[in-house]
Formats: C-alpha cells, structure tokens, sequence
C-alpha cells in the first residue's frame, strides 16, 4: 500500500479545518441531503463528505459507510488532497497505491472510488465529496462534471460554518439575555448599545459625505444598518429591519450586518446586491429564528462611473434626490420579505446620479410616526418633505420628533443620508 505524500501547504491547511469547527460536529441534513443526492446521481452504494485531519478522515455525512472515521494513512481521500481536480481510481484491485489497503481487501470493499477535493473561503482544500462502489467503475467527463457541481453544493454549505456559528452565538446570547425577567429593561439596554456599537462612523471626503442617525425604541426593535468600502470606489450601503420587537429581533438584525459588514458569503460576488440578498435568504430562513423575517435594501454606490446598483426585498424605497430635480425618484424593486421562501430571487437595477445628489435610506420608523389619534404621517408626505426642503439627518430627526411631540418613538428610527 502507498501512503499519501503530506501537501506542501499542510500546516496551513490544517489551520483552516480547525477554523471552520466542523470536526466532530453532529450530523446535519443540509450536508446529509447532498450525500444522498450523490448516492442517488451516480447509482453507488457509498456517498460521503470527508474532512481531512492531521492523522484522521472524519466524516461530517455518510451514506453507506458504518464507520465515523478511518486513519488517514489508509484512506482514499488523503491522495485527493495533494490534487487540484478530480482523483478518480476505476479499479482500485488494479492500482498499486490501493490494491493492499485494508478498505478494499475489508469493509467496505472499494473496488471504485472517485473524490472530489473541498476547498474552504481561502481557496485550502479541507476535505473531499466521494464516491465509492464495490465493483469497477467507469468515470466520464460528465460524471466529473457533476461531482465537481455537487462539491460545490458542499463548498456553500461549509462556507455557511461561520455564519452558523454567528448564529449559536446569537441563541446562547439571547438565552442569557433573558434568564431573568427582573434584568429585562437593563438587558434591552444592553442590547441597544450593542447594536449601536456596530454602527459606522459618519464620514466626509472630497467626494462623498455619510451620517445617520438611530434611535431605538422603547421596546428595542430589529434596526441594523452599515456600510463599507469595497474598493477605492464604490461604497456598499444597507439597512436591515427585523419583524418584531425586543432582543430576539435586535440580535438577528446585528448578527446579520456582521455577516454583511465581514462579507462572509462564498460565493456571492460582494458587487451583485441581489446576490447578497439571495444568500442572506436562503442562510437565514424564519423557522430556524421563530418566525421571524427581516426587510432590506442593499446598494453599491461607485462613485467614478456615478451609478447605484442596488436589490431590495420587504423594503421601503430608498429616495435619491437629483440637484436638478424638485422629485425624489424612489428606488425600490418590489422583493419579497427575507426568510419566506429559501429560494426566493431578487431583481437588480442600476441608475446614475448627478453630483450634488442627495441620498435618503431608511427604516418604516422614520415615517410611521403617529402624531394625532388615528393620523400618521405617510410615507408620500415624509418623501415630500425631503424633496421640498433637503434635510439633513438632524433636521428630519427633529421634524419626527416635532410630529410626535416626544423624544420616544414607538418603532426604530434609522436613517442614512449620503451626498456625493
């Protein structure tokens, strides 16, 4: 039998399997649907995902396989890791690397095998998606194909390790936030100082100024918003809105700009604002987080081309206010609600701007403001206001507070203003 050289990158490599701590992490059905899927394509009696440790194979999801593990010496998947593609052997009785090992002279008795390496966000290969029968096989160029489009499947799921784990952090969070009703009100203060620490620095330069202004509720609502540089050029820009109230919602909200603000989404090209919000969907769906669903409004702002890409779903339009024009043109594309559908998409539309433009985006709570029983100021009317007499963030702030004749407002009240 031959064992497999060690890669040249190994320590590194091992590096990265410890960060995505999925070693022996219970059993999961998004990665169990896959192997069953593979199982099911190919017509093979073994389908698994191996992670590959310093002296271990480790098997996040198997189908066919009794064993949770195997040594790395004697495993398959340790020849997979020194290859940049597809290891496949069609007779293993034939392949001097494999004709002795234990796992075709025993159980399971490979006679066929076909691995396709698993890479992690920095490109390091983890692991492997396999297959294995009992007999010889042959292995096309379309079967290559497909194991590679499967691997991929797997790719996202691993790459979702982080968020996942962001979203333990979230529920162990929030098991401590409420063990005690008494530290309730000090808890949602905590909360709310907590989701205004993630908020960004306004800023200016020659060519873009940002401010904002936040003030949580009473009740503490499910606000978050941000924004980042992605290049020297472009800016993105995104407000969230969690349904609900309390810390449940606040530490959703603030889970999901973490994942935005690091950009801890394989996969997703960070310019595409429609992509971003299909995978936010899709990772954060409403049964794993009690119901809830969230709006947003996600935009890239280039500045040398002066356009705005953006996607929105559940959102209120964003309001974009030309120089030269008395009317806000509404920037807003119809998505549905995040967290309904897993696989929901969303339409993208780019528009230009002028400089001297002005840019409006905000929470419902910015103008769902009750000041009169049964009266609340419109969505049509706050609009008109920006248009008429172009706020700025402190000006609209104190027009709501005139409006509600109080410092407290029942809902968030987030707001970004750009002008560039």
């Amino acid at each position: 039998m031959e064992l497999a050289a060690i890669p040249a990158n190994e320590n590194e490599r091992q590096a990265a399997v410890k960060a995505l701590g999925i070693l022996d992490t219970a059993a999961e059905e998004r990665f169990d649907r896959i192997t069953r899927l593979t199982r099911s394509v190919f017509d093979v009696p073994i389908a698994y995902v191996a992670i590959i440790d310093d002296s271990r194979q480790w098997f996040k999801s198997k189908q066919g396989l009794a064993a949770d593990q195997t040594p790395r010496n004697i495993s398959f998947c340790g020849h997979t890791v020194l290859k940049e593609d597809t290891l496949v052997i069609p007779d293993a009785q034939a392949d001097r690397r494999f004709a002795d090992n234990p796992m075709v002279l025993g159980e399971p008795f490979i006679r066929f095998y076909a691995g396709e390496p698993i890479r992690s966000q920095e490109g390091l290969i983890v692991g492997t998606l396999c297959i294995a029968d009992r007999k010889p096989r042959m292995f096309t160029d379309l079967n290559r194909e497909s194991l590679k489009g499967l691997a991929r499947m797997v790719e996202n799921e691993v790459s979702l390790m982080d968020v996942i784990k962001l979203q333990c952090e979230l529920l162990n969070t929030k098991e401590k936030l409420i063990e005690s009703q008494d530290r309730l009100k000090h808890e949602i203060a905590d909360a709310a100082f907590y989701v205004q620490s993630l908020l960004p620095a306004p800023f200016e330069t020659e060519r873009i100024k940002a401010e904002w202004k936040y003030v949580p509720s009473s009740e503490l609502g499910g606000d978050a918003f941000g924004y980042h540089w992605l290049s020297e050029d472009k800016l993105a820009v995104y407000l969230l809105d969690v349904s609900g109230h309390g810390v449940g919602a606040a530490l959703l909200s603030t889970t999901i700009i973490n994942v935005l603000r690091s950009q801890a989404l394989a996969g997703v090209c960070c310019s595409s604002p429609a992509g971003v919000l299909a995978r936010l969907n899709a990772a954060f769906q409403m049964e794993q987080h009690s119901g809830r669903t969230f709006s947003l409004w996600h935009g890239i702002i280039d500045l040398k081309t002066r356009e705005l890409k953006y996607a929105s779903g559940g959102h209120p339009p964003a309001a974009l206010l030309s120089p030269k024009l008395d009317q806000a043109r509404l920037l807003d594309k119809g998505g549905m609600m995040l967290g309904i559908i897993p696989n929901a998409e969303f339409a993208e539309e780019t528009v230009p701007f002028e400089e001297g433009s002005r840019f409006y985006l905000y929470s419902d709570g910015a103008y769902e403001v009750s000041f009169e029983e049964n009266k609340r100021w419109s969505l049509a009317e706050f609009i008109a206001f920006l248009s008429a007499s172009g706020p700025n963030s402190d000006q609209i702030l104190e027009k709501l507070k005139v409006l509600r004749k109080s410092e407290a407002f029942q809902d968030d009240v987030s707001l970004i203003q750009l002008t560039f």
